[in-house]
């Protein structure tokens, strides 16, 4: 179970921390993302940094895993997850278009909605700075007006909580007075081992009397 909260909460456990070298694109976000050590201009992670957050709190579902704002964001909109510039809340992920024109549909930076009063808002976002919004080389809270904002999406928190208090299916476990042969069967291969109280179907009623030697090939003598 994964709430908008734990979200901001392990966003703001990253505040301070910066790419090194500087412009370098080498940080650890991009590490795990990656898979290994990465650097260059080929790397930017405002994106990632995002992922990063879900995926350390083991909540993937709620995002797709993508280097690319565009890409995250037609995830999102493909889910029915977009909602307006006003309705902007807490855990939102924002995502921005510099263009002073017309802004299109190109998403060039993200951040995680941390608070917001009016027409400006408060974000927790990756590879940013003072000076250079999207690709500063720091995690940093940045507090915006809408006027950059293409637009904003809200993980399904809700469905993912859903899911999470969901029961879970109860062991399946071997009856005493059939233990012994249970055990039997499975050591000789001719059970798994698994789904003990599920019924047998016909086909692996089959499987289990041609193991036992039971039934005649085709052609041999029946009688």
């Amino acid at each position: 179970m994964v709430t908008a909260r734990e979200v901001l909460d392990r966003a703001a456990a990253e505040l301070g921390v910066e790419e090194s070298p500087a412009g370098s694109n080498q940080v650890k976000y991009n590490t795990d993302y990656y898979g290994r050590a990465v650097r260059g201009s080929a790397y930017p992670w405002c994106c990632v940094f995002v992922w990063w957050v879900f995926h350390a709190l083991g909540a993937d579902g709620l995002v797709t895993k993508t280097a690319s704002c565009t890409a995250l964001l037609n995830w999102l909109k493909g889910r029915g997850r977009q909602v307006g510039t006003g309705e902007m809340a807490s855990g939102d992920l924002v995502f921005y278009n510099w263009s002073q024109g017309p802004r299109g549909s190109v998403a060039n930076h993200v951040g995680i909605v941390e608070s917001v009063e009016g027409r400006r808002f408060t974000a927790i976002e990756g590879n940013t700075a003072e000076g250079n919004d999207g690709n500063g080389g720091a995690v940093m809270r940045r507090t915006r007006g809408t006027e950059a904002v293409l637009a904003v999406a809200r993980p399904d928190y809700a469905a993912f909580r859903e899911r999470d208090a969901a029961p879970a299916a109860a062991p399946q476990t071997v009856a005493v007075w059939a233990k012994a042969s249970w055990d039997k069967a499975v050591a000789q291969g001719v059970l798994d081992g698994s789904r003990p109280t599920d019924p047998a179907s016909r086909q692996e009623l089959a499987v289990v009397l041609d193991r036992l030697g039971l039934l005649k090939g085709a052609g041999e003598d029946g009688a």
